[in-house]
């Protein structure tokens, strides 16, 4: 018998990040909407871009307050996506709530990381033993300086189709 991790392990080296990574813009049409990049992706974990353009801006000149919180369920989907990606046709997921603070305004290009709070084999063994999970990604936004200007926590809803 193998371990979780070992399993996990595995299935990180079997998929194409690359081709996951770029085929978000595909899969949720409104990413590129609002110019969000996603750059790292890995099984529970991403990392995205929000570009400062103006399109994205407040009345202040600063990131939209809308824009930073749709890169972070972005985020939050696409570290959820790492996690279950051999699953994928066999789940229904659908973000359940999220929570968000502004901690700071946010100026430049916006880094947003996305992680599971709990660990990814512990998730998928709750879905495996029960059809169901719920769960949570945290997610943290610095600017171009590295100030942390938002944190977010986002709440998954996981059940398998059968």
């Amino acid at each position: 018998m193998t371990s979780p991790a070992s399993d996990l392990d595995r299935l990180a080296a079997d998929v194409d990040w690359e081709a996951m990574r770029t085929g978000m813009d595909t899969i949720v049409p409104f990413i590129p909407v609002v110019g969000i990049r996603c750059t790292e992706m890995s099984i529970g974990r991403a990392v995205c871009v929000l570009p400062d353009r103006s399109e994205v801006h407040n009345h202040i000149g600063s990131l939209h307050a809308g824009a930073m919180f749709t890169a972070g369920e972005s985020a939050a989907g696409m570290a959820f996506t790492g996690a279950f990606v051999d699953q994928l046709d066999r789940i229904h997921p659908l973000a359940a709530g999220a929570q968000i603070r502004y901690l700071a305004v946010a100026r430049g290009d916006l880094t947003v990381e996305a992680t599971l709070r709990d660990g990814v084999a512990e998730i998928r063994d709750r879905l495996a033993r029960d059809g169901k999970v719920l769960f949570v990604v945290d997610v943290e936004m610095r600017d171009a300086e590295g100030t942390r200007c938002v944190e977010m926590s986002v709440d998954w809803h996981v059940r398998r189709k059968d």
